[in-house]
């Protein structure tokens, strides 16, 4: 039956019961050796070394203990490092698959991300480098810098986190994204024409984390203060909730449209009119060390766009916020003309003193027209 179901020869059913009776029967199916290309421990420990040598960076924005990931050279690829592996060890045979195995099992390294740098930082690290009398006063001075930058974002941590168990607190970071354009389309002929440009300012809630997003477009309003403060009335206004006496907010240090004298105008306004709001502080990271939680939804958006062939309207890429974050959604608001305001009256009934010209009075010196 066997020989003729099976087509086999009677050996081997012979071979098979001869088996059977001495007990010499092994199973063997799926069975491999394996092994026989595994590097020695000596060829790992060399790659490792080698993966330790390449100078490594903190990044701009992650200064923070608990990001434990350290960069690598923009310019520098796992294929860049691989080949030079082998230029140096011509003996050892190593394949890139192997290579590229052990540097992600024992390494936390990155690309460093391309940002933009602290002018300060960047300073005085040339004078560092280049000014070995004065060297040691630099370094003490970069460090100062460095901790004052760490102690304004901890003191935003803290803000953000105090908002989540007081009831009457309300803590809140605002910045406007880089301007985006319309229509999105994949011709190439579009590079080259006028687009219209779509604004976007995004404040992120730290009692909820929830972000919100006042867009609009170049033909509603421009990008100024009073735009960023009409923004922040419009989140004053309606999202707001009843109750909050003391309102935190944080932003970068940009004059033109986060730091500025319109911007206090036009907030002390609503403070007067506000039925419970009483206290509005203004609080400011340090430049160049400005890293906000808006920055990470506004990488979402930027992510989230990458997926977009075609975008021709405002609603469509209001469509795209609201659907770009699966755990907090991204609350979208379209400003209208109406919603923006101006500081020009406030500016009649308010006299600007500036510093200069009050100490100059102060010294008896003939001002200028």
């Amino acid at each position: 039956m066997y020989t003729q179901t099976l087509r086999i020869s009677p050996k081997r059913g012979n071979t098979a019961l001869n088996k059977i009776q001495t007990g010499n029967v092994k199973d063997k199916r799926g069975f491999k050796i394996g092994g026989f290309n595994k590097i020695s421990e000596e060829i790992e420990n060399k790659v490792k070394i080698q993966i330790a040598k390449f100078p490594t960076h903190i990044s701009h924005y992650c200064r923070n203990n608990d990001v434990a990931a350290k960069f690598l050279a923009t310019d520098l690829t796992l294929i860049k490092m691989f080949n030079l592996f082998i230029e140096e060890e011509t003996k050892d045979k190593i394949g890139f698959s192997t290579y590229k195995s052990i540097f992600y099992k024992n390494f936390n390294l990155r690309r460093k991300p391309v940002k933009d740098t602290c002018n300060t930082c960047d300073s005085f690290n040339i004078k560092i480098k280049y000014n070995d009398d004065l060297k040691e006063q630099y370094k003490l001075e970069h460090e100062n810098h460095l901790v004052t930058a760490n102690e304004a974002r901890e003191a935003m941590k803290c803000d953000l986190k105090r908002a989540k168990n007081n009831a009457k607190l309300k803590a809140v970071t605002y910045d406007m994204e880089k301007v985006l354009g319309l229509p999105k389309l994949p011709t190439n002929l579009v590079y080259y024409k006028r687009q219209l440009s779509i604004y976007h300012e995004g404040v992120h809630a730290g009692s909820t984390d929830t972000p919100y997003c006042f867009i609009w477009t170049e033909a509603i309003a421009g990008r100024g203060a009073q735009e960023v403060g009409s923004c922040l009335k419009k989140i004053i206004d309606n999202y707001l909730v009843q109750g909050k006496e003391e309102l935190i907010l944080w932003s970068d240090s940009c004059g033109g449209q986060n730091r500025n004298i319109k911007i206090v105008w036009l907030l002390k306004a609503i403070l007067e009119t506000h039925p419970c709001l009483k206290t509005i502080y203004f609080k400011y990271l340090i430049p160049g060390h400005s890293f906000l939680p808006n920055d990470t939804d506004f990488g979402k958006i930027e992510r989230s766009l990458k997926y977009q062939i075609r975008l021709y309207t405002l609603n469509e890429f209001k469509q795209v916020l609201e659907n770009c974050s699966k755990k907090n959604k991204f609350v979208t608001c379209e400003m209208t003309k109406d919603d923006f305001l101006g500081t020009l009256q406030i500016e009649k009934s308010i006299t600007n003193r500036k510093t200069t010209l009050i100490l100059r009075k102060l010294a008896g010196l003939e001002l200028e027209s």
